[in-house]
């Protein structure tokens, strides 16, 4: 995965704990590794030989005055802490610009239901940007969203037709002119994003929902706040189709004590009960083709990764100027 150049490592790594899943290793074979080396030191086979120099850094270590060396382990435990907040933050602040978006797409259509109809179905574009250093907030990287809202219509009917219409769109740009997503695609963008930002992943907005078409629930709700709302989050590491985070969340209206139902692929919180909302770990297999969504899933899968593409070039272009290496 191509991870923004304003990243420390610290920060790379709390990018990739958000789209990379860590490894669960067997308990038997570590523990068969563990008890392989005290038991047979200098085996000479590949799995019990040690690598070169492993002991002279041992020694090292060892020699390292015990204060200086706790203050080291310390130090890298911090450092991973850290990187394993920022992950979690990271796909918390995801959910809850989506958790706005979907709030504010309910209420504009909802106010907008006899002069200008919306849609049922809109888009929101997430990027990355540094936070701002006079910022207060511990956070070191925050989420900021582009958003696409259509009028309601025959074309905008259904939500596959415009994701469709949108990836052939991104794919057919003209490769030769600096073409960003932002201005070509999206309605708005929030406030405070800057030029570098990077795009980050897909969120769609829906307001048919189970309880049933937002056409249907208008003709019994009294105001905006009868309005429930579905939102999904797509993000792609690679074009490994394993390669993604995907989170689907059910937002009930004030009848339903707005109550919102989360499902995500990867894990949101280290420990549950420290979680903004409650949400199930799901295995992508299961929300692909139990959620109801697959079909939608897989087209956001498609515009999510030539989006990625196109960002990217965007950004490159943007390098060659600042360092004066135009086109050959």
């Amino acid at each position: 995965m191509s991870l923004p150049a304003y990243l420390t490592p610290s920060r790379a790594s709390a990018m990739r704990l958000l789209l990379e899943p860590a490894p669960e290793p067997s308990a038997e074979g570590t523990a068969s590794s563990l008890m392989a080396q005290a038991h047979n030191p200098t085996d000479p086979s590949p799995a019990g030989r040690q690598p070169a120099g492993q002991w002279d850094g041992q020694r090292a270590a060892d020699q390292l005055p015990p204060g200086l060396l706790a203050n080291q382990q310390r130090a890298c435990e911090e450092a991973a802490e850290l990187a394993q907040w920022q992950a979690y933050d990271l796909q918390w602040q995801v959910f809850h610009r989506l958790r706005e978006f979907s709030v504010n797409h309910g209420s504009q259509a909802w106010r907008l239901r006899y002069r200008t109809p919306l849609s049922a179905y809109a888009l929101a574009y997430l990027f990355t940007q540094p936070a701002d250093p006079g910022s207060r907030s511990s956070q070191l990287t925050v989420v900021r969203a582009a958003t696409r809202l259509w009028k309601a219509g025959p074309e905008s009917q259904h939500p596959v037709p415009l994701l469709s219409s949108l990836t052939g769109q991104v794919r057919g740009r003209d490769p030769r002119l600096v073409w960003d997503l932002r201005e070509q695609i999206a309605n708005r963008s929030d406030d405070g994003m800057t030029a570098d930002a990077v795009y980050l992943g897909l969120g769609l907005s829906s307001l048919d929902t189970h309880t049933g078409a937002f056409a249907q629930v208008c003709q019994t709700a009294t105001n905006e706040m009868d309005i429930p709302g579905v939102f999904l989050f797509l993000a792609t590491g690679s074009a490994d189709p394993v390669d993604q985070q995907v989170i689907i969340a059910d937002r009930r209206c004030a009848t339903d004590h707005n109550v919102t139902t989360v499902h995500a692929h990867r894990a949101l919180s280290l420990f549950r009960l420290q979680a903004p909302y409650p949400f199930a770990h799901v295995e992508l297999e299961t929300l692909y083709q139990q959620s109801g969504y697959g079909q939608l899933l897989r087209w956001m899968w498609e515009l999510d990764r030539a989006l990625h593409e196109a960002d990217h070039a965007r950004r490159e272009a943007a390098t060659r100027r600042r360092t004066g290496r135009g086109r050959s």
